[in-house]
């Protein structure tokens, strides 16, 4: 039996979620449908890179960086978050480096606090070990924060 494609991801669903991440680190969503699955990716709008993509309870990393959104995207799995049902959403905020990625694990805990995260909502926040090759870069996860919000 075939879930429908649009269960979790239906768009007014996201544009919640969208509403509680927006902050000054993140910018627009991505959006790229494939013939299997609908992808999301959110993108820092100071420098345009794109930060990370989720599919259902995998979030997967970027493997080639660029501002060319209409481009194609490799991707490789990352971090599968370990009890996350198939209805759950993981978002993933990929900080510069350690300092900015607990100054955000900071901004969305006290973001948390006053706004609960939607159930079944999870965000990772991490940061890029440096590599000389961008294309092996990895995220190195610092924070988890996990929605419990009954809508």
């Amino acid at each position: 039996m075939t879930r429908k494609r649009e269960s979790v991801f239906e768009a007014i669903e996201y544009q919640a979620v969208y509403s509680w991440l927006k902050n000054e680190y993140i910018g627009c969503l991505v959006e790229k449908n494939t013939e299997l699955l609908l992808e999301y990716g959110v993108v820092d709008k100071h420098t345009g890179q794109v930060l990370g993509f989720q599919i259902k309870n995998q979030v997967i990393n970027i493997d080639f960086i660029g501002s060319d959104l209409k481009g194609y995207i490799q991707m490789k799995p990352l971090y599968n978050f370990q009890g996350a049902e198939l209805d759950e959403m993981t978002f993933i905020l990929a900080a510069r480096d350690k300092k900015e990625a607990i100054l955000e694990s900071q901004k969305v805990g006290q973001k948390k606090d006053d706004a609960p995260l939607p159930f079944g909502v999870n965000i990772l926040i991490g940061f890029v070990n440096n590599s000389d090759n961008e294309l092996e870069a990895e995220l190195t996860i610092v924070s988890e924060f996990r929605g419990t919000q009954e809508s």
